[in-house]
């Protein structure tokens, strides 16, 4: 054999230098020369190239020797900064260099033996794989140009595939590894060398890049938004490790799909002068700008771990309702859910064999994608895209919450037990196999439970703000229950007692505008408090028909005071502003028409102050202003409509609104 083909032997079996074969990523040393780029970002100056030991020694033997002495070896304790990829990483470094004269390049070992010896360190503490995640490593080690395109095969599903693959030996299979999802980002690797992900196309690439999507917010702007999201968005919606997104960021390493999420969070929430600061125009400028940028990611598969996309997408259903589009929060909440699924996280396994420190993230992550997904289908009329019953993921507890609050962790709890709660209420009201009192008698448990929890409250008293939230979503839950749809042709069917009840869980729900304005900030309260005041609102527009003066002021009271809220939160709660509009509007009707029935110079007086009323587009076709009133009423999307665009068929707090179909004829000509 010539020197010159020993060469090139050479070069091919080293592949990467000696520090990222040990770390097993990707090095890019034979293609941009020592020191590659890792190692540059690393400021490490001892990059050599690893030679390869392939054909010269027995394999075997030298596969018994290295488990031998992995037996030997202590097990390190993992990073608490990024147990996955750092201390898992400095165990692989420590034992590959106790072994250097028998190493075997990753790139060239069957993943059935690495399966062989990770089954024997997962004996000794260290991480084990699934039986799935070895099946993707040994069609991608015999075909390199199926890697990117296998997703996790999901165990324990009646599916053939499990089938085949129980039959491999294997105790106690995990199923995802979740910890230092996001530490190993080539975000600054991006910046500085243009190296983008090798499935990307190079049109993909240079339309990303005319987008801007590569450009991150100055630096100061990024640490506003990244430290109003771990203050206001994570303790309600905790499905990120916060220190690991703390490391990342100030690392300069967050993964851009996420990067635009955040962003996009922090600017629903945060103040608007920092906004101003930043160069946005309004609040609503710059969620759409980080919308943009994280959908474009997002569209093209640049980022390919699942986690993160499940992240992304729960963080882009609070964009919305725009129910007119097919991006809306449901089908930002479909996506989840078939990440979720693919992952399994809707089974025990994922988090019962997860790594430490693990366990936590998979569960909130399932459990806050059940209570968005419940959220978003009772608010815009939507089926619920998460099939509970088929679930046998544990609820979640206290251990699950590692750098969380107590408080934090409580209400996410109580919000997860209410999830199959509300949707009970729907099936109630949708089905007859369920009772409202069986529903009922579950909600007063959990209300009993909550009044426990509060009396046992470590330094006496929870914040009002954790209180307050939740007893609006109980008496939200009551309205639900309880409220019975409006119907002009025959009278209400609930029952004495029920209607008391809906009328007092209304009040009840209108006397905390004064508590939440005065003691708390709404931007810090949760989003599934908010529908409250707005089905409150209607009991209370309801009230002010009744033919007692004394009834009609009051309920005018406590309609003003849940309109006071909807307008104050309808900047980062967008539904908010439907939900005025949509006030302003009946409130219009009501003005103009008599409750005991008007006589004909009366409705033509009414008529004459309407007309005034209809925009100038629109002046002598009263029938077209009347069927896009009418269809905004029920459901339209009021910024299309207002544009003149079409109307669609979004139903926002579908049939609590009162019928007006048979009330128009007085706007005809």
């Amino acid at each position: 054999m010539s020197p010159s083909t020993n060469r090139k032997s050479r070069l091919r079996a080293a592949k990467a230098c000696r520090r990222c074969s040990q770390r097993k990523i990707k090095c890019d040393a034979v293609q941009n020369g020592l020191p590659c780029s890792r190692c540059r970002m690393d400021k490490t100056d001892d990059c050599t190239l690893a030679l390869s030991r392939r054909g010269t020694y027995d394999r075997n033997a030298a596969r018994d020797l290295r488990l031998k002495r992995q037996l030997q070896l202590p097990s390190d304790g993992p990073d608490p900064l990024c147990p996955g990829a750092q201390g898992n990483a400095a165990a692989r470094r420590k034992s590959t260099a106790s072994q250097a004269p028998v190493e075997v390049p990753a790139e060239t070992a069957s993943p059935l033996e690495t399966s062989s010896e990770q089954s024997v360190a997962s004996s000794t503490g260290s991480t084990s794989r699934s039986k799935s995640a070895m099946f993707e490593e040994f069609l991608s080690w015999r075909d390199k140009k199926s890697e990117g395109r296998l997703g996790l095969i999901l165990l324990g599903e009646p599916s053939p595939l499990t089938f085949a693959l129980e039959e491999f030996p294997q105790d106690h299979p995990q199923l995802h590894d979740a910890s230092g999802h996001i530490c190993n980002s080539a975000n600054l690797e991006v910046i500085q060398k243009d190296v983008h992900p090798s499935h990307l196309d190079q049109a993909d690439i240079a339309y990303l890049k005319a987008k801007g999507v590569f450009t991150p917010p100055s630096e100061r702007t990024l640490d506003d938004l990244v430290a109003v999201y771990l203050t206001r968005f994570h303790p309600l919606y905790s499905i990120v490790n916060k220190v690991e997104l703390e490391k990342v960021h100030k690392e300069h390493k967050l993964p851009w799909t996420l990067l635009h999420a955040v962003c996009f969070i922090g600017a629903t929430f945060c103040e608007p002068y920092k906004l101003h600061s930043a160069g946005f125009q309004s609040r609503s400028d710059a969620r759409r700008h980080f919308y943009q940028k994280a959908k474009l990611l997002f569209d093209t598969s640049y980022e390919t771990n699942k986690i993160i996309l499940l992240q992304v997408a729960i963080m882009l259903s609070f964009r919305g309702p725009q129910m007119q589009s097919y991006w809306n929060p449901c089908s930002w909440i479909g996506f989840g859910v078939t990440f979720a699924i693919s992952l399994g996280l809707h089974r025990s396994t994922a988090s019962s064999n997860a790594p430490g420190g693990d366990t936590g993230l998979l569960r909130r992550l399932w459990w806050t994608l059940v209570v968005r997904d419940t959220y978003c289908a009772v608010l815009l009329g939507r089926p619920f895209r998460i099939d509970l019953p088929h679930s046998d993921a544990e609820m979640l507890t206290p251990n699950d919450f590692v750098y969380e609050s107590h408080d934090e962790a409580f209400y996410q709890i109580q919000m997860a037990r209410l999830a199959p709660i509300m949707r009970n209420i729907t099936h109630c009201r949708s089905a007859a196999q369920l009772y409202p009192q069986t529903v009922h008698a579950e909600l007063e448990t959990w209300r009993a439970d909550l009044d426990l929890s509060f009396q046992r409250w470590p330094g006496g008293s929870p914040s009002v703000l954790w209180s307050t939230a939740l007893e609006i979503i109980y008496n939200y839950y009551l309205l639900l229950l309880y409220i019975d749809k409006p119907n002009l042709s025959r009278p209400q069917t609930l029952h004495q007692p029920a209607q008391e009840l809906v009328e007092s869980a209304a009040r009840d729900i209108a006397s905390k505008a004064i508590t939440l304005v005065t003691k708390a900030r709404l931007s810090y309260l949760p989003h599934e408090a908010f529908p409250g005041f707005f089905v409150a609102g209607i009991v209370h527009y309801r009230q002010t028909q009744n033919s007692s003066p004394v009834v009609t002021q009051m309920a005018r009271a406590s309609l003003d005071n849940c309109r006071v809220i909807l307008n104050e939160v309808k900047e980062f709660w967008e539904p908010g502003e439907w939900a005025m509009e949509i006030f302003d509007f009946l409130n219009m009707r009501h003005q103009n028409t008599s409750p005991n029935g008007a006589s004909p110079r009366q409705l033509e007086v009414n008529a004459t102050t309407l007309q005034n009323d209809i925009p100038a587009d629109l002046e002598g076709d009263t029938q077209e202003y009347s069927s896009l009133m009418n269809n905004y009423l029920f459901g339209s999307n009021w910024e299309t409509v207002m544009q003149g665009g079409p109307a669609d068929d979004s139903l926002l707090m579908p049939g609590f609104l009162p019928s007006v179909v048979d009330e128009w004829s007085y706007l005809q000509p």
